[in-house]
């Protein structure tokens, strides 16, 4: 069963965030109890070019994007 919290918008405080991982992380961490990956993770792999925007957060209620790990300014 995941481990992974799903957390809440910093925006709308909505409590549908999906996350976007990247790399190659474990996949156990965001497993159900069936064995199928959670429907609010996106694993995105590990090659990531310099000129993208990489967030790893995004509300479904209010589009807003960020990275969980600074306090990124609401990207709109």
């Amino acid at each position: 069963m995941t481990t992974a919290e799903r957390g809440t918008c910093p925006r709308c405080q909505g409590p549908h965030v999906h996350h976007h991982v990247f790399g190659l992380p474990s996949p156990s961490a965001f497993l159900t109890e069936d064995g199928d990956i959670v429907d609010w993770v996106t694993i995105e792999g590990c090659v990531v070019l310099d000129d993208e925007p990489r967030f790893d957060r995004r509300c479904e209620d209010c589009r807003h994007r960020w990275n969980a790990a600074d306090d990124a300014e609401p990207s709109g």
